[in-house]
């Protein structure tokens, strides 16, 4: 996730520069996929985050339950 971050900062501090691309069918197609694999990566990292959840919980539940 700090990746993708860290690549949107750098894409805009490159707006109003000189470095700029020409073409902007490929950098759409840039864009376009970078917003897919960030939506990705926060999908998965919720996904994860719920199961470790629940089985931090579970682990819990049998702790307590134990004398």
């Amino acid at each position: 996730m700090y990746v993708y971050l860290g690549s949107l900062a750098s894409d805009l501090l490159m707006l109003g520069t000189p470095h700029q691309p020409t073409d902007s069918e490929p950098h759409m197609v840039k864009w376009i996929m970078w917003v897919v694999g960030f939506v990705a990566t926060i999908a998965v990292t919720g996904y994860v985050t719920q199961v470790a959840k629940k089985a931090l919980n579970q682990s819990f539940a049998k702790k307590r339950n134990q004398p």
